[in-house]
């Protein structure tokens, strides 16, 4: 379930809901940032083991 409250409180977000969660809550209230950053190219290419080693990281040493 999308909630669109925005609530100070986690406790006024979820008055009269069931099954809502504390994270989404939280992921909510950081948006639009949360989806910008889940969203990067370098995030997408990261999880997709695609990352281009011209960014120089390196998620384990050789």
């Amino acid at each position: 379930m999308i909630h669109t409250d925005t609530s100070d409180s986690f406790a006024t977000y979820a008055e009269g809901c069931d099954n809502v969660s504390f994270s989404e809550w939280l992921r909510e209230r950081s948006e639009p940032a949360w989806t910008d950053a889940t969203r990067h190219q370098f995030v997408e290419e990261l999880g997709e083991d695609t990352l281009d080693d011209d960014t120089g990281y390196r998620l384990s040493p050789e």
